[in-house]
């Protein structure tokens, strides 16, 4: 630190004696900077009084005799600093009325002298000039000093307030509900993620719209998450490092730019046993280990479940293009046209990111866009009094007509005796010629007023094969 050219010897003539006070805030930078921790530093950058520096100078002086001391710069006291502290304010931070008179008594014997009125006007002593700061530093050195026994018992005042359920706070318990039922585990992760991760999703186009954190806490918290499934890939992610490949997670929560509730599912590892037909059963011979993963289908199947459950009709698929997923494994999810989401199977490339070796299937839904199509009263139907009309026809259409594109005919030109339509069969090679395949439906017709004919039916098929006709479709004829 220096002194070897400046201290004191035998031989010293001629002292210079300073007597000051520091920045404390200074004081601790330039120690920090510097790399020095002194005695000095230590007790300067706590705050020294700032009243004692001109006393404390002449007090070495007398120590060491006045005899050829000359004063090069005289040393100006600085005011003391007021303060003043509001009677209605202490009642409000301490929730009682506190008696002026013993405020001025108790801070006084800290050396604070108090003038009593409204406000109060308090003369900080230099020595508590840096931690006195403010009123509410008086307050609380005045409720200290006095007793915290002073303070009265008294019970909080709590107003009863009716929470507002809105209909989207409603959709979304009843959607935890039923998922919770069909066998999936809920999942709670953060909103904020980072390039890095979205980069590893291939969702880098999506960065420069993305909402940036101002203050992140951690590197992995810059910016709010785009997409809702980054918190369950995430999960899945770090479990199947763990050693737990099989899942099916959801997770309802916020997406950023723009701002939506979604609802995000996945799928990805072993099927449970359960799941496997009775076929399935005997060709693994119940091991175990043959179980297949999940797949599409299985999600698409754990939609449609969870769409029956809240009664909503009209879901159709069609092609998508989320970078994300699978070229070859996604679908737009709509309803009466309207889109509502996607499902699909992850990219590969995505998968091996992720360190997740089983397929991961997803979808995601955006709960206001389905909020219109959940009806809010479920109105029974009467039991029928005539019996259902059941008919399967077949239909041989060329590759390139999405079947949601056929079933939507169908359904348009079927009448309103149309009760429910279902696909159980696909053929493609032997009489479907190359670039054609055969789409298997099963038609329930039922009229409330009578019992349907054959013949009335058979007019119904006539009308729908016409309709097939304009896309490149036809019934096939026995």
């Amino acid at each position: 630190m220096g002194g070897q050219d400046s201290e004191v010897t035998s031989a010293t003539k001629r002292i210079f004696l300073e007597s000051a006070n520091f920045n404390p805030l200074l004081i601790a930078k330039s120690s920090s900077l510097l790399g020095i921790r002194s005695e000095a530093s230590t007790r300067y950058e706590k705050g020294a009084d700032v009243e004692v520096a001109e006393d404390t100078a002449w007090k070495v002086i007398s120590m060491i005799g006045t005899s050829g001391c000359v004063p090069v710069e005289s040393y100006n006291k600085k005011e003391r600093r007021q303060v003043q502290m509001r009677v209605k304010r202490m009642k409000k931070i301490l929730g009682f009325d506190l008696d002026p008179e013993k405020i001025k008594e108790g801070l006084g014997t800290l050396g604070i002298d108090i003038k009593v009125g409204d406000p109060l006007l308090a003369t900080i002593p230099g020595f508590r000039d840096n931690d006195l700061r403010d009123e509410i530093d008086l307050i609380e050195e005045a409720i200290r000093v006095i007793g915290y026994d002073t303070i009265p018992t008294t019970f909080p005042i709590i107003e009863e307030r009716i929470v507002t359920e809105t209909p989207i706070f409603l959709l979304e318990r009843r959607l935890k509900k039923v998922l919770s039922g069909m066998g999936f585990y809920e999942c709670v992760s953060k909103p904020m993620t980072c390039e890095d991760e979205l980069k590893l999703m291939k969702l880098e186009t999506l960065i420069p719209n993305a909402p940036k954190v101002l203050n992140p806490m951690t590197t992995d918290s810059t910016i709010m998450r785009p997409v809702c499934e980054l918190g369950v890939l995430v999960a899945s992610s770090y479990n199947a490092r763990q050693g737990n490949s099989a899942m099916a997670l959801f997770e309802v929560g916020s997406q950023f730019g723009p701002e939506c509730r979604r609802l995000v599912m996945l799928m990805t590892g072993k099927r449970p046993s359960g799941w496997d037909s009775q076929l399935k059963a005997k060709e693994t011979e119940g091991k175990k280990d043959n179980i297949e993963n999940y797949d599409f289908f299985d999600m698409k199947g754990s939609l449609e479940a969870l769409f029956d459950l809240l009664c909503v009709c009209g879901v159709s698929y069609r092609p998508s293009n989320q970078l994300h997923l699978h070229q070859y494994r996604q679908a737009e999810i709509a309803i009466s046209g309207n889109p509502i989401g996607y499902i699909g199977q992850l990219d590969p490339q995505v998968n091996e990111n992720l360190q997740v070796t089983s397929p991961v299937i997803i979808a995601n839904i955006n709960i206001e866009n389905l909020l219109p199509h959940v009806p809010e009263v479920i109105v029974a139907k009467p039991v029928p009094r005539f019996p259902m009309v059941l008919r399967d026809i077949a239909v041989l259409a060329p590759e390139t007509v999405p079947c949601s594109q056929i079933e939507s005919t169908i359904k348009d030109h079927a009448g309103n005796n149309l009760s429910s339509i279902r696909l159980f069969d696909q053929f493609v090679g032997g009489f479907a010629r190359e670039g054609k395949r055969s789409l298997a439906f099963s038609l329930s017709f039922y009229d409330p007023e009578g019992t349907l004919l054959g013949s009335q039916i058979d007019a119904v098929i006539e009308k729908i094969d016409l309709a097939l006709g304009k896309i490149g479709a036809s019934v096939r004829k026995a």
